[in-house]
C-alpha cells in the first residue's frame, strides 16, 4: 500500500502534491488531527474532497469556534512535522445523511511546518493534572500538554500578574494526581488568551521527573491512538 510520504518531496508542483495527499487520505479514509486556528481545540477526524471543496466531519460541541474565513491546521499522518493549512469557506454544513461537516478551500502549498517541536494533547478533561507554584500553594488546571510546554486555565486578571510575559518562574511543578509531581527547572510563560496562558519548560533532570512526564505523554498518545482507529472505523 503506498504511503502519503510517497507523495511529498518528489514533484516541483506543490499543489499536486498537495491534492494527491487530500485524495489519499480521503479513499484511505485516514484519521486526520485537526487544530482550529487560535483556540486549543483539537480534534481527529476524517475528510473528503467534494466540487473542488475539502469536506471536514465535524465532532459534536464544536461550532462557535469555526468561523467563515478562519483556518485550520491538519497534520499529516506518515509526514511527521509536515502540515496543511485549510481556509473555512462554509464553518456549518450538514449532508444528506445528516452528517455535520464544514467545508475548505483545496490549498495550493502545504504549511509552512510545525510550529510545535513535539506532539501537544489536550488535557481538559482531566481534572488531577496541575500545574503548581512554588510549594503547590497555588494551583491551576492544565488544558494541554507536551513534551516541552502546556497550558494552564487562569481566572480573569490571574495571567497578567502571576505569569508575565518572558519572565521565569522560579519554582515551579506539574502535578499528575495528589502523590505524583514532576519538578520544573525552567518554566517561562510565552502567550495570553483569554482564559489561560501557554508556558514554555524544561523538566528537571534530578530523580524520575522526565519518566514521569514521558509516561503520561505516553498514555495521553495511546488514548488519541484509540480515537484514530474508532474513527477510522465509523
Amino acid at each position: 500500500m503506498a504511503k502519503l510520504t510517497d507523495f511529498l518531496g518528489f514533484s516541483n508542483q506543490e499543489e499536486k502534491e498537495v491534492v494527491k495527499t487530500l485524495q489519499m487520505l480521503e479513499r484511505q479514509r485516514t484519521p486526520v488531527r485537526i487544530e482550529i486556528e487560535n483556540t486549543r481545540i483539537r480534534f481527529n477526524t476524517i475528510i473528503s474532497i467534494k466540487r473542488g471543496m475539502v469536506v471536514i466531519a465535524k465532532p459534536g460541541g464544536v461550532s462557535q469556534e469555526l468561523k467563515t474565513g478562519g483556518s485550520v491546521r491538519m497534520k499529516i499522518p506518515e509526514a511527521d512535522a509536515r502540515e496543511i493549512r485549510l481556509e473555512i469557506i462554509t464553518p456549518n454544513f450538514n449532508l444528506t445523511n445528516g452528517a455535520s461537516v464544514f467545508l475548505c478551500k483545496i490549498p495550493t502549498q502545504f504549511a509552512g511546518g510545525a510550529r510545535r517541536s513535539t506532539e501537544r494533547y489536550d488535557t481538559s478533561r482531566f481534572n488531577n493534572l496541575k500545574l503548581g507554584l512554588g510549594k503547590v500553594e497555588q494551583q491551576f488546571k492544565l488544558v494541554d500538554i507536551s513534551l516541552g510546554g502546556c497550558r494552564v486555565k487562569t481566572g480573569s486578571g490571574v495571567a497578567k500578574k502571576l505569569f508575565p510575559i518572558g519572565k521565569e518562574i522560579l519554582s515551579a511543578s506539574i502535578l499528575l494526581g495528589a502523590n505524583v509531581s514532576v519538578a520544573l527547572s525552567t518554566i517561562v510563560p510565552r502567550m495570553h488568551s483569554d482564559s489561560g496562558v501557554g508556558l514554555q519548560y524544561q523538566v528537571s533532570p534530578d530523580g524520575n521527573h522526565m519518566k514521569y512526564l514521558q509516561h503520561l505523554l505516553l498514555s495521553l498518545a495511546k488514548t488519541e491512538d484509540e480515537r484514530m482507529k474508532s474513527a477510522s472505523a465509523n
